[in-house]
């Protein structure tokens, strides 16, 4: 079998897998844990990396799914500072990838995560998920709450039209991506026009100095949820810039870690 390097703060030897086989121990922050990469789809980004605790049968498990607007340079290493730090809170946590750039037009990415948080529960059939997603993360956990028990967004992607119709993200991030995709298109891919399951937990957080994801997507999609009677929790941060939200450093993951524990 082929080794490969991840970074998650230090730097961790895992052992490419596509099945449930369990890998040597490795050391990650001075300690020993075990972390998989679980391939889900053909397709090079179609795969998850995983670490459970010593446990045969996980009662939660935490799936991260990293931003980036949709582009292929950013990818789920993004998130790996953060996975490290829910491992050392002693939590289960999957980080997922998936098919994203122009070459993989929407519902790609969304049909990506599915499928992984859906092999996620195949081989974990007692554990409550909970979904962690940031910027078009958060867009795609909002799309899959059917399928989890829990979600997290942190300044989600809420609305795709008004992303596009502001030049939000770099030139553009939604005009790059989506391109000539119809206001129909743009409105099947925005969270904000889909009504949550009832009773279902999630938790919004959002930084009022964000200019990547502007904070009155947020306020918009939260308060359109409580018009449908449905229940959405809502940190809502003084300061708050985009890439910090993702920061474990911050103390607004002390909530979100309370936050967990309560699911």
């Amino acid at each position: 079998m082929k080794k490969i390097i991840l970074t998650v703060v230090a730097v961790v030897a895992i052992l490419i897998s596509g099945c449930s086989k369990k890998n040597p121990d490795i050391n990650m922050n001075n300690q020993m844990v075990e972390v998989e990469k679980v391939v889900y789809g053909e397709d090079k980004d179609q795969f998850y990396n995983i670490h459970i605790q010593n446990m045969k049968d996980p009662d939660k498990i935490i799936v991260l799914v990293h931003g980036g607007y949709w582009r292929s340079k950013y990818n789920l290493d993004h998130l790996n500072d953060l996975m490290s730090y829910l491992i050392n809170k002693s939590f289960n946590v999957a980080s997922v990838e998936y098919r994203r750039g122009v070459e993989n037009q929407w519902p790609i990415p969304y049909n990506d995560v599915s499928l992984a948080i859906n092999d996620i529960k195949k081989r974990y059939k007692n554990a409550k998920i909970i979904t962690i997603g940031h910027s078009v993360g958060g867009q795609l956990v909002l799309l899959t709450e059917n399928l989890v028990d829990g979600v997290i967004a942190l300044s989600p992607v809420t609305d795709v039209y008004f992303g596009y119709k502001k030049n939000l993200g770099d030139n553009n991030a939604a005009k790059q991506y989506f391109k000539d995709h119809s206001y129909k298109n743009l409105l099947k891919a925005s969270p904000s026009n889909y009504k949550l399951k009832a009773g279902k937990n999630v938790l919004v957080v959002h930084g009022k100095n964000d200019d990547s994801v502007l904070i009155e997507t947020s306020d918009k999609y939260v308060k359109n949820q409580s018009d449908y009677n449905v229940n959405v929790d809502y940190l809502r941060l003084a300061n708050m810039p985009h890439m910090e939200m993702i920061d474990s450093k911050n103390s607004h993951w002390e909530f979100i870690i309370s936050w967990i524990e309560k699911q």
